[in-house]
């Protein structure tokens, strides 16, 4: 019975759809799972115990990683479900475990006394990227992954190999490397887990006037994932991965006060991010003694100079505390105010800077050797204070309408000390730039304002109509503010027999005073020169854009309660300004000083979905659904080189246009009334992506080729299970599901080698096709 699991638990967190009826959702209300006709209505005592046991059986046709990206599916015995139960006194425990032992395990635990409370929840999520990559590298040590290496004999093979080359090209170069490319293992499975533990503690939980609670965070993250942070240029690429040993802990304290006139709370927060490892080394594949090239970044084909290694910074421990604080006050039956305050800081400040370079033979402009010279500064001091505040009021002011009004400060207050590099940097590893750098502390505050009245015109119908305005200031960057406003109108059309209709209507506007192409690199140089990034290029976060957003929902649910459907639509649209902008800078390509600006121009999303219910009688439900998506954007560049461009000829656009369809039904039956149950469900959803390319004469002197094959994707999914309780405490259940997904995407497709002097991990993340079936068999008690 290959493809036949024997499973003795159905509730498994990784398909909610396959959930026993028994289970329900897992708040702590009280005893389930075959508890004794009465036990609920005890207050004083009662116990209940379900115990869910089995073994499963899975198989899948490919190595790909999507099957298990999320989830665990072992074979063999297993332990899927548990839950205690009872209260004996003052005294109510509860506790829920999931997926015993899996990597996905869950456990929700309650301890509660008159006038306290424990509670304790923890869950396993695995992540799965890809598995059985390949790599020219191979790590040092499976361990900890922070050195990815090549043995120096092949260092120097390559190196003497490619600098005897009449000519370098794809032809001449990839047969140096390909035999050793062919003769890795594919073994690289590129994993990460996460253990997420929440610990928290009540005094007088819902007891007099006053209360106070303590909460313990701790996620632990172990594993790899993909790092696109090793490079020595533009050709010379090396994925390698990310060593990830990270913890993250948070520490919490609050108090509320509560009395006729309304709430009083405050509390204190302190999280910490920890890091195992500083650095990530690699080799230089085509590099075995260090040398300085300002061309290295075209290697290995224009040079075979550059750096030997390669290091890296990885993300840096640090610490942030907060401290709140708040009211709600009730003001009469109809009117209630509420207002909060934050005010906290972000530090980092542990982790020593790597050095200027890896490469031995750069020395800086005075002379000094520049893998051993000092730095400007030796740590960070990253310091970003941050503040809130928050108010929010409502008020009926007459029996039919009702004004709402709330206001959000946020400000984020970068105070990290700028840091300057009067000599210059080192590019790539490869050469000493003696361009004077200064880092730039950016940091933003937002003031939003949102008041919006609801009338109820009775029986038939209701309104609301609204405004919002959000105000954004930022320092470094090339606007000072934005400002935008949103108008809103919805209502509620009631129609009787259970039909109801919701519509809405939203504009916004988003708008600037001035925009400054060339201000936010500026602020990286001490001293100005000509610009490299494009001056005509509006950045989508501060460009002007009129925001269109309507729709609406019907819903219908007559009052025998048979039938139940649901339809809505949804189309939301951003439109950037695209009128001509300031080239900034003298060009023979910008007549008149102005051209239409670069970037984001358009995004649209379109929504559709059906939803049906039927239920003609207590023995079987049947339901159904549909939903159509439509996801585009249109956005359009120029591509320059060491100097800026103003010829359109460079120009280039990409229209990105994404169709996701998703069909779905089930149904729940009854076979045998309280004894047999079937359930089924199928799911399908493809997804049909294409990007139009178009790009000028100095690109592509033919026009660029449009890319079909992007974000192309397809599941099926087909479940079904048959339960039997053939005792008042068992119940046996048989079932199983089939998956099949398949990708086609150019982004995304098996590419070991580039061009070739960028290497890829290749691993596997694409088609699979999977079988899993199950017998449960369930004690309650």
């Amino acid at each position: 019975m290959k493809y036949i699991v024997v499973t003795l638990a159905f509730v498994i967190l990784a398909f909610p759809v396959f959930a026993d009826e028994e289970e329900g959702d897992l708040s702590f209300v009280g005893p389930r799972f075959g508890a004794q006709p009465g036990s609920v209505e005890d207050p004083n005592e009662f116990f209940v115990a379900t115990f869910t046991f089995g073994v499963w059986q899975k198989d899948v046709d490919s190595i790909s990683s999507k099957f298990l990206e999320y989830r665990d599916i072992p074979n063999g015995g297993v332990m899927p479900f548990f839950r205690l139960n009872g209260k004996k006194g003052d005294l109510r425990y509860d506790l829920i475990g999931h997926d015993i032992t899996q990597k996905d395990q869950r456990y929700f635990g309650l301890l509660e006394g008159k006038n306290w409370k424990v509670d304790i929840d923890y869950v396993g999520v695995p992540h799965s990227f890809g598995n059985g990559g390949k790599s020219i590298l191979t790590p040092v040590s499976e361990l900890d992954g922070t050195e990815w290496r090549l043995s120096d004999t092949l260092q120097e093979s390559f190196q003497e190999s490619i600098e005897a080359l009449p000519s370098r090209n794809y032809s001449t170069v990839l047969p140096i490397v390909q035999p050793t490319l062919d003769s890795q293992p594919a073994d690289i499975d590129i994993k990460l887990q996460r253990n997420r533990t929440k610990v928290g503690f009540s005094l007088l939980p819902g007891e007099g006037n006053f209360d106070i609670g303590v909460t313990y965070f701790h996620e632990r993250r172990t594993g790899d994932r993909t790092n696109h942070g090793t490079a020595f240029g533009f050709n010379n690429v090396i994925e390698t991965t990310d060593p990830i040993r990270y913890i993250t802990q948070d520490f919490n304290v609050r108090a509320t006060m509560k009395s006729d006139w309304g709430v009083v709370f405050g509390g204190f927060n302190v999280n910490d991010f920890s890091d195992k490892y500083d650095t990530f080394a690699w080799d230089n594949p085509f590099r075995a003694v260090d040398s300085t090239d300002g061309r290295a970044y075209l290697g290995p084909y224009t040079t075979v100079n550059g750096p030997a290694t390669g290091l890296l910074s990885l993300p840096p421990s640090n610490e942030a505390w907060n401290i709140n604080g708040g009211t709600t006050l009730t003001f009469g039956p109809r009117t209630r105010l509420t207002a909060d305050l934050q005010f906290g800081q972000w530090k980092q400040n542990q982790q020593p800077f790597i050095p200027w370079t890896t490469n031995t033979a750069i020395l800086t402009p005075s002379g000094e050797e520049a893998t051993t010279a000092a730095l400007p500064a030796t740590q960070l001091d990253g310091k970003i204070d941050v503040l809130a505040i928050n108010g929010y009021f409502t008020s009926k002011l007459t029996d039919d309408f009702r004004l709402n009004a709330r206001y959000r400060f946020y400000d984020n207050d970068n105070k990290t000390q700028r840091t300057r590099f009067e000599e210059g940097y080192v590019r790539y590893d490869a050469v000493w730039e003696e361009i004077p750098r200064i880092t730039v502390p950016f940091g933003f505050s937002s003031n939003l304002f949102d008041v919006y009245g609801t009338y109820d015109l009775g029986r038939l119908a209701a309104l609301e109509v609204g405004y919002k305005h959000n105000k954004i200031s930022r320092t470094f960057r090339e606007t000072e503010h934005t400002t935008e406003n949103t108008f809103r109108a919805a209502a509620d059309f009631r129609f009787g027999g259970g039909a109801l209709v919701r519509a809405l209507y939203e504009f916004g506007s988003r708008d600037f005073d001035h925009y400054d192409g060339i201000e936010g690199e500026h602020h990286s140089f001490l001293e100005s020169g000509p610009p490299a990034n494009q001056t005509t290029l509006r950045r989508y976060d501060q460009a002007k854009r009129d925001r269109n957003r309507f729709g609406g929902r019907f819903q219908w649910t007559p009052d025998s309660g048979i039938v139940s459907f649901a339809a809505s639509y949804f189309w939301n649209k951003d439109d950037y300004d695209d009128s001509p902008v300031e080239c900034v800078v003298e060009s023979e390509f910008c007549p008149g000083g102005e051209q239409r600006p670069l970037g984001l121009m358009e995004a649209v999303y379109k929504t559709f979905s059906l939803d049906v219910d039927v239920s003609p009688s207590e023995l079987y439900t049947l339901y159904g659904f549909y939903s159509r998506e439509d996801i585009s954007d249109f956005q359009t560049g120029r591509q320059s080189g060491g100097s800026l461009v103003f010829d359109p000829a460079s120009n280039w656009s990409s229209n990105v246009d994404d169709k996701v369809n998703t069909i779905g039904a089930g149904a729940n039956v009854t076979l045998v009334p309280t004894k047999v149950f079937l359930d089924i469900f199928y799911r399908y959803q493809k997804v049909d992506g294409n990007n139009a390319m178009e790009a000028g004469t100095n690109l592509r002197p033919d026009g660029a080729e449009d890319i079909p094959d992007f974000d192309d994707t397809q599941i099926n999914f087909f479940s079904t299970q048959v339960r039997y309780k053939f005792a008042q405490f068992w119940s046996l259940g048989v079932g199983g599901f089939y998956e099949n997904y398949k990708i086609v995407d150019s982004q995304t497709g098996q590419v070991l080698n580039y061009m070739p002097g960028s290497f890829f991990i290749n691993a596997n993340n694409g088609d699979y096709g999977a079988w899993v079936g199950w017998v449960n068999l369930t004690r309650s008690f």
